[in-house]
């Protein structure tokens, strides 16, 4: 109830969804749940595969969520993709180091938890995967939606960061396609 409540208050609807890591499994999640519709999706290397394999890792994942020590888990994760330029390293790491342990530890599971099969087969919006770190393959994503297009770019798993011109003309490349198909105008 309270994400439909924020939604309604966001104000108009974006042309242009875009969401990063556990940013594109919540743009992801709120598309398929119709709490916003956008006109198309972009999510950058989000956690969200479809295959098998991959969702045991992620599940495995999801679990240290429940370990004592599960920040310094998580912030190891991210420190050792952080190909970024500074001062986003040191940014990025007080952010999350500044992050309360109970919306952190609760946000991580969740985000782990979701179903992301049922998510990218419930989508009805073009959509973009720039991928860079993840298990999500074009051919994976072709099994359970047709509505899923993947680029693979620069390094780590912040792409948008270390190589922002890169990862922007890929998304205005794609988006340019998807705006001259006649079903998306």
């Amino acid at each position: 109830d309270a994400a439909h409540t924020w939604a309604a208050q966001a104000g108009p609807v974006p042309g242009l969804l875009i969401g990063h890591s556990t940013g594109g499994v919540i743009a992801l999640r709120a598309v398929a749940d119709g709490l916003v519709r956008p006109r198309a999706l972009v999510v950058i290397d989000s956690n969200v595969p479809v295959t098998d394999p991959a969702l045991a890792a992620r599940a495995a994942k999801a679990r240290l969520a429940a370990r004592p020590d599960w920040r310094s888990v998580l912030r190891a994760s991210l420190a050792r993709d952080l190909l970024v330029p500074e001062p986003w390293h040191e940014r990025i790491l007080a952010d999350l180091d500044a992050t309360p342990d109970h919306s952190m530890r609760e946000l991580w599971a969740a985000v782990l938890a979701a179903d992301t099969r049922a998510l990218w087969s419930s989508l009805t919006v073009p959509t973009l995967y720039v991928r860079s770190t993840r298990d999500v393959h074009q051919r994976d994503l072709d099994a359970v939606t047709q509505h899923a297009t993947v680029v693979d770019v620069g390094p780590g798993h912040w792409p948008h960061v270390a190589e922002p011109e890169a990862v922007a003309a890929a998304i205005r490349r794609w988006h340019a396609t998807v705006a001259a198909q006649p079903s998306h105008h």
